[in-house]
């Protein structure tokens, strides 16, 4: 063995794939390793990280399939072997993953099996700082949480491994903090924004996920393997190419196709897609079913009663949130909504546009949520003479406020005016909440039906100017947008909302 141990370490030390088959055993010795090409594929994706061929780099890939193993574990100890000065963070979704990722790290860089490979690498304090050990070259692994931080160090290459955990991704507040404490918090600590690398690797479990925020701003490479292959595709590496067919899962021995229906049925079609198969826009809900989902033309003479109900957003950029305005009439039982206002703006431009639905529509309630730009719009028509109701949240998640109105929509009624140029958005919300990427009109609408089941219909109010009793209909064809200074910038004159 001594004559052979140079060409051992040689091998090991540029060879990234025959080094996790060497380390495996050290990490989890449940069961052998088993070499699928998926996983040729993963340690060229990462070889080219280390070689500086990418320095941006997105892998997702379902449960079970060794994605933090490689990546968080194995990988950083190969990288630390070959120059021991690099410094390396890997930051979690919490304190305990990332506590778990580390104690493996540092298991396999103190195991004989390491010493052997990598002999110059030495620990300081023989290693005794987990989350934070470094070697006698000033490198080390750092290790993180979301709930920690990282401000105030540098670092050569930062991995992101699952950075929300299945239990927040639905939290609109949670995703949002995942996805700013990348961009100020994480991104800057780069030594070299150039040459430095950074991989965020997981499953996907929602369009807005930090995996599909990135992906939109661009600049990232993105190796994308769902559990089964639902379309031919051919990956090249090296000198090597994998091609998958359809219906071809990823580790054919562990996930025969009996296991994969059962996986299926057990978590539900909706995660399914998302978190085994790495789509979640095809990810559809599963508290509204398309059948419940009724549609109207025209709308019954006593349907006269009109409500705006008033989501609003705080910031006006391509990536945040819509300010969305849905006209809702009633009669005695259902509710039918007309006409929608979804965009962003400014204040100024949600004022007017405010004024110019009250204009067309003479609603005899407005709510608006009780938030900092719901409370300035309110504020506006006040000065205007238009009373209006601040609607709390109540502390409870979206989800759990649209839950408590699913009656409405199982008994029918709740309708959606048809072929409008906002029916089809309005509807692929409802029956995506809550993997879509935007809930700003089922907010709106749970609203609205929140303030139903407190305030009971009492005799409907007549539309139409000087109390001459008018048909909605014919409200809704007149259109009466006001007009200072030109036409509105949301709605010109007689014309439909423009999608901004």
């Amino acid at each position: 063995m001594s004559s052979d141990l140079p060409l051992y370490r040689a091998v090991l030390k540029n060879d990234l794939l025959a080094f996790l088959e060497g380390a495996f055993p050290v990490v989890d010795n449940r069961w052998g390793l088993e070499v699928a090409p998926y996983l040729e594929y993963l340690v060229s994706e990462l070889t080219g990280i280390a070689e500086g061929r990418e320095t941006r780099l997105i892998i997702n890939l379902p449960p079970r399939h060794l994605k933090s193993v490689l990546t968080s574990i194995v990988f950083v100890a190969w990288l630390l072997g070959r120059d021991p000065k690099l410094r390396i963070a890997v930051i979690s979704h919490s304190q305990a993953l990332a506590s778990d990722l580390a104690s493996k790290t540092l298991q396999l860089i103190s195991s004989d099996f390491y010493r052997r490979v990598f002999p110059g690498l030495h620990l300081r304090d023989n290693g005794r700082k987990t989350m934070d050990f470094v070697t006698t070259d000033g490198g080390g692994r750092y290790a993180a949480s979301f709930e920690t931080g990282i401000t105030g160090r540098g670092f050569d290459v930062i991995i992101i491994d699952d950075p929300i955990s299945a239990h927040h991704v639905k939290s609109e507040k949670e995703r949002a903090n995942v996805n700013e404490n990348f961009d100020t918090m994480i991104a800057s600590r780069l030594d070299d924004q150039i040459r430095g690398a950074m991989i965020v690797v997981g499953q996907r479990m929602h369009e807005d996920d930090l995996s599909g925020n990135l992906l939109q701003k661009g600049g990232w490479k993105h190796v994308c393997l769902p559990l089964v292959a639902e379309e031919a595709a051919s990956y090249t590496f090296g000198k090597s190419c994998w091609h998958r067919t359809v219906g071809e899962p990823l580790l054919a021995s562990q996930w025969p196709e009996p296991i994969i229906r059962r996986k299926r049925e057990e978590v539900g079609a909706p995660i399914f897609a998302a978190q085994y198969q790495q789509n979640p826009s095809a990810a559809f809900g599963e508290l509204i079913r398309p059948d419940q989902i009724l549609h109207f033309s025209d709308l019954p003479p006593d349907a006269r009663r009109i409500t705006l109900s008033w989501d609003t957003a705080v910031k006006t950029g391509s990536d945040n949130s819509y300010t969305v305005c849905l006209v809702i009439a009633r009669d005695a039982r259902r509710h039918y909504v007309v006409d929608v206002l979804r965009a962003r703006v400014d204040p100024v431009q949600m004022r007017d546009a405010a004024l110019g639905l009250i204009t067309a529509y003479k609603p005899s309630k407005i709510l608006i949520e009780d938030a900092s730009s719901g409370t300035g719009l309110a504020s506006m028509l006040a000065e205007r003479g238009h009373q209006t109701e601040l609607r709390p949240t109540g502390g409870r998640g979206k989800e759990e406020r649209l839950e408590s109105q699913l009656h409405m929509f199982a008994q029918h009624l709740v309708l959606i005016k048809r072929n409008q140029p906002w029916t089809v958005e309005l509807e692929s919300e409802l029956m995506r909440f809550p993997f879509g990427k935007h809930n700003d009109q089922v907010d709106a609408l749970t609203q609205y039906l929140a303030w139903i089941a407190e305030s009971p219909m009492t005799n409907p109010v007549v539309m139409g100017a000087g109390g001459k009793e008018a048909r909605i209909e014919r409200a809704l064809s007149r259109r009466p947008w006001p007009v200072a200074k030109g036409d509105n910038p949301l709605r010109p004159r007689g014309g439909p909302v423009r999608r901004w």
